[in-house]
């Protein structure tokens, strides 16, 4: 028994997604593997970033150590120049400080323009082990009376205030000389004494002139004892000589005394101190070049330095210590070290050793503009896809501020070498500043993957599309199929029959009545028309199956054409009551347009055989003849008009399909087999025109049939297209 071949739809929506499945299934499993892959290179590219990193922080750090290194002994040489440590009287030996400062012959460094020098840099600063500061000399924040003033005599301070009183009371000035005499003979305190004497030389200078006030008050040499209000006596007595000097530049001897008291006796007179003292150097008041400039500048240091020294707690001290400190507005890193004392009145080579401390003072402000500049030099050294962040001490200085939270990439730390400040480690860590810059190969390769598997995936969603429409024509060409074999068997049984009992009934002689043998013979020519007229629409199905109709074109009369064509249906009508009229609307002179005529010929046949089919008894059908607009034109219309049921506007187009019947092949109205109109659409097609139907339920139906009059008639078949058909 032969096996069926005819698909199963259960089947082959089973095989079909089984194809599907074999298509998207790789597709799918190589863009998971793809991704993958991808990840995998993002984490090697960041491990790779990170070595390349950490290499380059590290390179990046002893770049800068180094260069640090050398910038710091120029600008460590530089300070010793503006502070020279012989300007610190009595403690230390010319040079001492000077280990601070590198090897010698440093070329030196310019301060930046406009900045203060005291923001640029500090003087030394040397404390005892408990915190007391030795340089620059202390100060009280508040004075304190004297000890020497409250263990005094109690008649003593007695005779002191009385003779204070009158003073202030402007009494005569021998009874003030008595006063203080008095106190004077009982004296017991070197500090008081020195008071009382500068009492009696303030008093003595008041009787003679100008000069000798000056001469008097110049000559007297206080001592370092204090007032009894906590004043340095000396900085009371350069007050009033200061006061009574000429007004011209100080001489050199005053010049040295005001240092004397500005750096040994500070005090809260020392700014005063130093203010007269710029009013009387005329012409030179406030310039760099003037001595009383550079006494002022060495008073703000020293004042910075005081207030470092307050904000520092006392504690052991290993060898070297480094801290970051505030004092005024700015910060300052802040490096102590173990150092010796050496007094000036020791004989050289026998040094008393007693273990002070010694701190180095470096504005925070310099070492970011140092580092800054360095950085510059090495940026060759970064990265191009990261950013430098450079500090001393955990303390961020230099570099590109962090913005988007970037991710730390490296961060090394090399010691700037040599000894002192020098010996910090400096810490320099790389971030990621630019991931675009980064993940710009990475991406380029995830961009070109992504666009070959979306390349793949939709490949392979066109092959299930096209493996889809394929099975779907397949099921519909089944069909088609189907209905074709159930048409033609159900059109060729009742023919076929018809035919044999006619045949049977003439050959068995019992139709012997003449007008009924002509009947059947009648009937036999109708049935063997009906058997050709399907034989050739089988055969025209076949060729359509090959490929479109190639139209063979040559001048035809039209008009005989379709009088010829409405002839050989008019007994047909009048079998069924139907009549045909003929509308020609061409005029003069007669058409005659080159086409296959033959071609032709049958699709006008078939229009009319399908309007027979459909139209109800005492009917008519209408051929019609003419141009679209009425007038001659290139194209000619060949219309045919019917009174049937009407086709509604859903099936316009479907019935031109092949085998397409309204309806089932077990209840149909007409006879056929639904190739008619498919052989007019093929008919049209080859000769580059077009075909419709106007038409409405209940309203009958007119197909029309447009085709030019003359035709470029291509070879359709070869050109792989056909003309438009509407």
């Amino acid at each position: 028994m032969p096996r069926d071949s005819s698909p199963d739809p259960r089947r082959a929506a089973r095989s079909f997604r089984l194809q599907a499945a074999l298509i998207l299934l790789p597709v799918l499993l190589l863009a998971v593997l793809a991704a993958a892959a991808l990840k995998g290179d993002r984490q090697q590219l960041e491990v790779r970033a990170r070595e390349v990193s950490a290499a380059a922080s590290q390179a990046l750090a002893r770049a800068l150590a180094l260069r640090l290194r050398e910038s710091l002994q120029q600008y460590l040489a530089t300070r010793n120049l503006w502070y020279p440590p012989e300007r610190s009287p009595g403690l230390l030996q010319p040079g001492v400080l000077a280990t601070w400062v590198g090897t010698p012959g440093t070329p030196l460094m310019d301060p930046p323009a406009g900045l203060a020098p005291e923001d640029w840099a500090l003087p030394e600063m040397v404390q005892d082990p408990d915190g007391t500061l030795r340089i620059p000399a202390p100060r009280p924040f508040n004075p304190l009376p004297p000890n020497w003033w409250s263990s005094l005599d109690p008649g003593l301070r007695e005779r002191w205030e009385v003779a204070c009183r009158l003073e202030a009371d402007q009494a005569p000035r021998e009874d003030l000389i008595a006063a203080f005499n008095r106190c004077r003979d009982a004296g017991v305190d070197v500090g008081f004494d020195a008071n009382v004497l500068f009492a009696l030389r303030r008093l003595q200078a008041a009787s003679g002139d100008a000069a000798a006030r000056w001469e008097s008050l110049h000559s007297f040499s206080p001592g370092p004892g204090l007032t009894p209000a906590g004043v340095p006596l000396a900085a009371v007595v350069l007050f009033e000589c200061l006061d009574a000097a000429p007004q011209s530049p100080m001489d050199a001897t005053l010049q040295r005394r005001l240092e004397d008291v500005v750096f040994r006796f500070p005090s809260i007179l020392t700014p005063v101190l130093l203010d007269r003292a710029a009013r009387m150097e005329s012409g030179s008041s406030g310039t760099p070049d003037s001595f009383v400039w550079s006494l002022q500048t060495r008073w703000r240091a020293d004042e910075r330095l005081r207030d470092l020294a307050r904000r520092w707690a006392p504690g052991p001290l290993t060898n070297l210590q480094a801290s970051w400190m505030t004092a005024g507005t700015g910060e300052f890193l802040v490096v102590r070290r173990p150092f010796l004392e050496v007094r000036a009145d020791d004989a050289p080579g026998s040094p008393q050793a007693n273990a002070w401390v010694q701190s180095a003072v470096i504005p925070e402000r310099v070492l970011t503009s140092l580092l800054e500049t360095l950085l510059e030099e090495t940026r060759s050294l970064i990265p191009p896809y990261a950013a430098a962040e450079v500090g001393l001490l955990d303390r961020p200085l230099a570099g590109s501020p962090r913005t988007g939270g970037g991710a730390d990439l490296a961060r090394s730390v090399a010691p700037m070498g040599g000894s002192s400040v020098l010996m910090l480690p400096l810490q320099a860590g790389l971030w990621l500043q630019d991931p675009e810059a980064l993940y710009a190969g990475q991406r380029r390769r995830e961009f070109w993957t992504a666009g070959f598997i979306l390349l793949a995936v939709v490949s392979a969603l066109f092959g299930v599309l096209q493996s889809w429409r394929t099975l779907q024509r397949q099921l519909a060409l089944h069909e088609e199929q189907s209905n074709f074999v159930a048409a033609v068997s159900h059109e060729l049984r009742a023919p076929l029959a018809c035919v044999r009992l006619l045949a049977e009934g003439l050959a068995d002689g019992h139709v012997t009545v003449e007008s009924r043998r002509q009947e059947y013979a009648r009937c036999l020519v109708a049935e063997a028309r009906r058997l050709g007229t399907l034989i050739e629409n089988v055969l025209s199905v076949s060729r359509l199956g090959q490929g479109p109709i190639r139209a063979e074109n040559q001048p035809t009369d039209i008009r005989r054409l379709v009088r010829d064509t409405v002839a050989r249906f008019e007994p047909l009508a009048a079998e069924r009551g139907v009549r045909i009229s003929l509308e020609d609307q061409t005029g003069d002179p007669p058409p005659e347009p080159s086409w296959d005529g033959l071609a032709v010929q049958q699709a006008l046949a078939n229009l009319l055989d399908n309007a027979l089919k459909h139209s109800p008894n005492a009917s008519s059908v209408v051929v019609g003849m003419g141009y679209p607009s009425g007038t001659i034109t290139d194209r000619l219309q060949l219309s045919v008009r019917d009174q049937g049921p009407g086709i509604p506007p859903e099936d316009h187009q479907r019935i031109f399909e092949r085998f397409y019947r309204r309806g089932t092949e077990l209840r149909r109205e007409t006879r056929g087999v639904g190739l008619g109109l498919a052989l007019v659409r093929e008919v049209a097609r080859s000769h580059e025109g077009r075909v419709w139907v106007d038409s409405c339920p209940g309203a009958g139906a007119t197909f029309i049939l447009e085709l030019p009059m003359t035709a470029s008639l291509p070879d359709v078949r070869q050109a792989g297209r056909s003309p438009h058909v509407q």
